[in-house]
């Protein structure tokens, strides 16, 4: 399976600063999620491109009767083996390990951008958003920015010097550079789709 370098490279080395530093999801997308549905609790939901777990957390929370994340990256993957109670493997969007309709739901929260658009999705239908306001610390921003994939593929040097600009920058803000924890604005955007039935030309080719 294909892996763009800087997927592959940069999260292989920042897994563990990426789980501290990226933010998580709000309860109301798990919500819903569960609304577009007659019942949760019989659906198969497949988070593609997992991470480590941001989402994924959130999903196993909802009662569906299975939750299965792919994630290509392994020290990214490893981190869905803490999840209790779901299903995890190893594959992408473009290459996906199950059979097809086999699945009821798929996600994929902050990956899609890694996919091959027109393989992995036909048709995206809908668009909502969440406010998602979190709070962070210097450090845990630090961790965040530094989780960047064309960041993470840097030299351990060039990251201190990243990491020191961040801090200075951080320290001189007038609206944080006292608090040891403060709010960090962000809004979760959520895009869905259905299928589409196949036409009869199709289902002849």
């Amino acid at each position: 399976m294909e892996i763009h370098e800087h997927a592959e490279n940069g999260y292989a080395k920042v897994a563990n600063a990426y789980d501290r530093g990226r933010p998580g999801y709000p309860i109301e997308v798990a919500n819903f999620l569960c609304s577009l549905q007659t019942n949760i609790l019989d659906k198969t939901v497949l988070d593609l491109g997992a991470g480590t777990g941001k989402f994924t957390s959130l999903l196993s929370t909802i009662g569906a009767e299975k939750i299965i994340a792919i994630e290509p990256v392994e020290s990214m993957r490893d981190k869905l083996f803490l999840i209790r109670d779901i299903a995890v493997m190893e594959g992408t969007a473009e290459n996906i390990p199950l059979d097809d309709n086999s699945v009821d739901i798929v996600t994929c929260a902050q990956a899609f951008h890694w996919f091959d658009g027109p393989t992995a999705l036909k048709e995206i239908r809908q668009h909502r958003q969440f406010s998602n306001d979190q709070y962070g610390t210097m450090d845990s921003q630090i961790d965040s920015m530094l989780s960047v994939s064309y960041i993470a593929v840097l030299p351990d040097e060039e990251h201190k010097i990243i990491a020191d600009k961040i801090r200075v920058f951080l320290q001189n803000e007038p609206e944080i550079k006292e608090k040891s924890l403060f709010v960090i604005p962000y809004c979760t955007d959520v895009y869905w789709c259905t299928s589409l039935k196949k036409s009869e030309s199709e289902h002849e080719q």
